[in-house]
């Protein structure tokens, strides 16, 4: 016979327990105890006469009366309920003991212990922590909810298995929430932190943090990248391991720095950051803003820069002899060789040799298009002075000019006649380089920007649409060891989603953030000088606070009891884990404590599990926050449709 064991002496509340317990266990035995003298009266009957002593512990009440109880030799405790104020966190020893007693007395079994339910009421000075054991099922809250009370006294029942039954609603769909862990942190700036951990961590990692080190107007989480993972200085088999902000609002920025300020912290001596570069490597900007552009010369200023303003220059210049070769027009038709006659004022194109020419394309345009442009419009940026120079000049040499029209390059040479004043026509004589003069040019004039120390890429050309040729291309060029450190420019932080695919990117800023603290976190980061800066004004304030870092999961199916989670590996059963339902706003962090009631393999995935987690002692403020998170979502998802 299974027996259930409830320490409650409010006849309220024993009546909802007890038809709660009904609904999943109609036919076990509910027996209670008004207090904890009579509980422990029956645990000195349980040392002498084992599981016989089930049927005449406690007393039943009206509802389900059992006035003659019988012994039976199958007789187990399947679940104990009882106040916390009894049997709780303060009294973990005598949990354990009285347990370990059940199983010795064959009350209950090893492979199947009696489970213990806790019931409180929602009290600022109860601590979930100080229940937070495998041997505690659940906690719930009174005034009890009774769709809740009967879906968490169900699974606690039905033991480590997908329930039979669902009292509550829940929603199944595409969905992600976060499941948190706690990281202990040893120093912040306005720029990263560091922070102390007993495993490493793969530097480029992004993850999403939550403090109240990074409170700022509607956010208290920053997405930060791994930037250094190096064994801990003083703690042995630890890591100190370095993070840089990915992304932070410039009022964030501002918040932190006045809340370093008031906690008055010491500074933090170390420096674990490793500089790369040094002040006269090449940094390319591919940018077609100019006021970007402007900004950002100013901030590298005496460091080598290169603007590309337009992705088919940069495609281009990734390898300038394929992407010709790929291209399906040629520089003209027919010929080794074209004659080209200008007018010398307009440099507008009069007539073409051969004259077969004037029907066909040339530089992938026809004759009446190429007759409506000057010449040195076609011309690439980087030889516009150059081709001018060549239509001035007394003493023409043959020159190699890169046309560009229509994101189509043709690189050509070209010699012309000596420039005379007034001179009505301008005869070019055009032939298209060889494989070798190309290739010798573009090393020169178009270097790989593979080969700079750092790529600037304005977010026009990191829309979500090229994310994955960005992460090839940048994979391939690690693969290498010819990958650039990435910036990406924004005109504002980035979704979190996004953020989370820039595994290939080293740093990121949006365009509220200010040059100087720019520069700063440059110079921190990459350049000699940070060393220097580092030791002159200390960038780390000293701070022992607990942050959690969020990983995202996906979400099979979720209701106010508990979750369904879709994971890479299994969680051991009864292990605890903290969630958060991740909204646009977070300003607080509302965090779900639950524990693992089963783990499974993925029905149709391989490699993945299903884990199934009970929501542990969460409140009513909780369990309101839930309910609007799945009304929301339910209403993005018909919002898709």
């Amino acid at each position: 016979m299974k027996y259930i064991y409830v320490l409650e002496d409010e006849p309220r509340l024993q009546e909802q327990i007890f038809k709660a317990l009904k609904v999943s266990e109609p036919d076990a035995k509910i027996r209670y105890f008004n207090s904890i003298e009579e509980f422990q009266s029956w645990i000195i009957q349980a040392v002498k006469l084992g599981n016989q002593s089930l049927a005449v512990g406690g007393h039943s009440i009206g509802l389900d009366p059992d006035p003659d109880p019988v012994t039976q030799p199958d007789d187990h405790l399947m679940l104990l309920i009882s106040k916390e104020e009894w049997l709780g966190g303060r009294h973990m020893a005598l949990i354990r003991k009285t347990q370990d007693m059940l199983i010795r007395k064959k009350i209950c079994s090893i492979e199947d212990p009696t489970r213990l339910v806790l019931t409180a009421f929602e009290n600022p000075d109860f601590d979930i922590r100080l229940v937070e054991d495998r041997i505690i099922c659940n906690v719930i809250f009174k005034p009890f909810d009774d769709l809740i009370l009967q879906q968490l006294l169900h699974f606690a029942l039905k033991g480590h298995h997908p329930a039979s039954e669902s009292f509550v609603h829940s929603v199944t769909g595409e969905y992600q929430v976060e499941m948190t862990k706690e990281v202990q942190m040893e120093a912040v700036s306005d720029m990263g932190f560091v922070t102390r951990s007993p495993r490493p961590i793969d530097v480029g990692k992004i993850s999403k943090y939550y403090g109240e080190v990074f409170r700022g107007r509607g956010r208290i989480h920053v997405m930060a990248r791994c930037i250094s993972c190096q064994p801990h200085p003083e703690f042995k088999n630890e890591f100190q391991i370095c993070f840089s902000y990915m992304g932070i609002p410039s009022h964030q920025i501002s918040d932190i720095r006045k809340s370093m300020i008031k906690r008055n912290e010491t500074e933090y001596t170390g420096d674990p950051v490793h500089r790369p570069s040094k002040s006269n490597e090449k940094w390319i900007l591919l940018e077609p803003d100019t006021q970007r552009v402007q900004k950002w010369k100013e901030i590298l200023q005496k460091i080598p820069t290169e603007v590309i303003s337009s992705f088919e220059t940069f495609l281009f210049q990734l390898d300038p002899a394929a992407s010709q070769k790929s291209q399906k027009e040629k520089a003209w038709a027919e010929g080794p060789m074209m004659t080209l006659t200008l007018n010398a004022q307009t440099q507008t194109a009069l007539k073409v040799e051969p004259e077969s020419l004037q029907s066909k394309k040339i530089f992938g345009l026809s004759f009446e298009e190429f007759q409506k442009q000057s010449f040195l419009q076609i011309l690439h940026p980087s030889s516009q002075a150059k081709g001018l120079a060549l239509l001035k000049s007394v003493s023409p040499k043959p020159e190699l000019i890169l046309i560009s029209v229509q994101n189509q390059f043709f690189l050509v040479k070209i010699l012309t006649e000596p420039y005379q004043k007034d001179q009505k026509e301008k005869v070019l004589q055009i032939t298209e380089a060889s494989d070798e003069e190309k290739s010798a040019w573009f090393d020169i004039n178009f270097p790989n920007p593979m080969k700079s120390f750092c790529l600037v890429i304005s977010s026009q050309f990191a829309s979500e649409e090229r994310l994955s040729f960005w992460k090839e291309l940048f994979r391939v060029q690690a693969e290498k060891g010819m990958k650039p450190r990435v910036i990406l420019l924004f005109d504002q932080v980035p979704s979190e989603k996004y953020s989370r695919e820039l595994d290939w990117v080293d740093d990121l800023y949006e365009d509220s953030n200010e040059k100087p603290y720019i520069e700063r976190k440059l110079n921190w980061l990459y350049f000699d000088q940070g060393a220097e800066m580092v030791k002159s004004t200390p960038y780390l304030n000293a701070c022992k606070e607990l942050i959690r870092v969020a990983n995202p999961v996906d979400v099979a199916e979720l209701s106010e009891a508990g979750l369904v989670i879709n994971y890479y590996r299994e969680i051991s059963l009864g292990s605890f884990r903290y969630f958060v339902l991740p909204t646009n706003q977070q300003d607080s962090l509302a965090e779900y404590l639950a524990n693992c009631n089963y783990s499974m393999p993925h029905p149709t995935e391989k490699n993945l599990f299903q884990v199934h987690f009970v929501f542990f002692g969460v409140t009513d403020a909780l369990l309101k926050q839930i309910r609007v998170w799945i009304l929301e979502n339910y209403i993005k998802e018909k919002q898709k449709e």
